[in-house]
């Protein structure tokens, strides 16, 4: 595309979502540690001076990328609560689980957030990005007490501490690559791969009965 400077602040946004589409673009083909502003820049016609009137890092674009994720998330939990049997915390359990797994990069960038992403941004952009995820993360605790209405409040953002603490974890588990699995299968140790949802689920329904039993 050709590069006009984005003037108004509706403009700069179609700006800074062209550069998130181009960036997950690249992102499906190109490992994170492999992502350059330069390749950015290529993808989209820009200049590297023209990239950086929008965005200062790699890291800033991607943390843009988290905080639609998880919104995407929040909003494909609400939509299914109308699945939800208020009497079944194991059923609701899985439900919450399934919708989970199937936001694959939420699960992605997660597992690399807070070592890579948050460790590299500017700390003016990182606290932007705080401000802005503590709005999504109280709407994250309003749809778990709607999926788990036993917990108070403060044990809603206990919940989701240990939740995404759990995940970051289990995701690159559950789904290891080829060679990952070749390894496993040919060596002596005694280890099967975590079914996610599964997993998720059994932590989910040992968390909420936890948290509910302190209460």
């Amino acid at each position: 595309m050709d590069f006009e400077r984005a003037r108004k602040p509706e403009q700069k946004q179609i700006r800074i979502n062209q550069i998130k589409e181009a960036t997950l673009t690249i992102f499906e083909t190109t490992p994170y540690h492999e992502i350059t502003l330069a390749k950015i820049a290529g993808k989209l016609n820009f200049t590297r001076a023209n990239l950086y009137k929008y965005i200062s890092s790699k890291e800033e674009i991607f943390l843009e990328i988290v905080l639609d994720e998880i919104n995407k998330l929040i909003s494909d939990l609400e939509n299914n609560k109308n699945r939800l049997n208020k009497e079944d915390l194991s059923s609701n359990a899985k439900i919450w689980a399934e919708v989970t797994e199937k936001h694959v990069l939420f699960l992605q960038l997660l597992s690399f957030m807070n070592t890579v992403l948050e460790q590299n941004a500017s700390i003016e952009k990182l606290i932007y990005f705080k401000n802005r995820l503590a709005v999504s993360l109280k709407n994250y605790s309003k749809t778990v007490s709607v999926f788990f209405p036993s917990l108070s409040e403060t044990d809603r953002m206990v919940f989701l501490q240990m939740h995404n603490a759990f995940i970051t974890g289990l995701y690159p588990n559950s789904n290891p690559s080829q060679m990952q699995r070749q390894a496993t299968e040919d060596s002596t140790l005694d280890y099967k791969f975590p079914n996610f949802t599964n997993t998720l689920t059994q932590f989910i329904v040992f968390t909420v009965e936890g948290l509910t039993r302190q209460a």
